[in-house]
């Protein structure tokens, strides 16, 4: 099975400084893993439980990665949001996935999870930027991301 944590070091030690992803300035691929090596080690034991999903409301691109990514590192289920959702959208996700830590990229994200109810910890990505970026040793489970769609009932499923 392909670890994509395992994959990401590798590449850091090969080619560290090459673009990872090219929005805005460009993101390398050192700076991509130790955001995600920094959001790991803040996430691995907060919330419930360490088997809870964490949502992630973050623009698409470097954002997202790195919040999948950090969730990954932490041993965690992803549960990826869209900040263009409506509010009512967002709880219905959170709810059906029971996650209750949200992991928000900006200001603006944070301020859409404090009106969430489910939402009981917000976790800054920016704010996981000064720790420290030393490796984390990711847990050994299976990356997983918990999708939601409505199909033909309306209501969400998570796939």
């Amino acid at each position: 099975m392909v670890n994509l944590f395992d994959t990401l070091a590798s590449r850091v030690e090969a080619d560290g400084g090459r673009i990872a992803i090219a929005d805005g300035e460009g993101t390398t691929y050192r700076q991509l893993f130790d955001r995600a090596c920094r959001l790991g080690r803040e996430l691995q034991f907060i919330g419930r439980s360490e088997s809870e999903p964490i949502g992630i409301l973050a623009d698409h691109g470097t954002p997202m990665l790195s919040g999948l990514l950090g969730v990954w590192a932490a041993g965690r289920i992803a549960v990826p949001l869209d900040k263009r959702w409506k509010q009512s959208v967002i709880e219905e996700r959170l709810a059906h996935s029971e996650a209750t830590v949200l992991v928000c990229d900006d200001d603006a994200s944070a301020d859409i999870a404090r009106r969430v109810r489910a939402v009981q910890q917000i976790v800054l990505l920016d704010g996981c930027d000064s720790g420290s970026a030393a490796p984390i040793t990711p847990f050994n489970q299976p990356h997983a991301v918990i999708f939601t769609t409505s199909g033909s009932t309306g209501r969400p499923k998570g796939v």
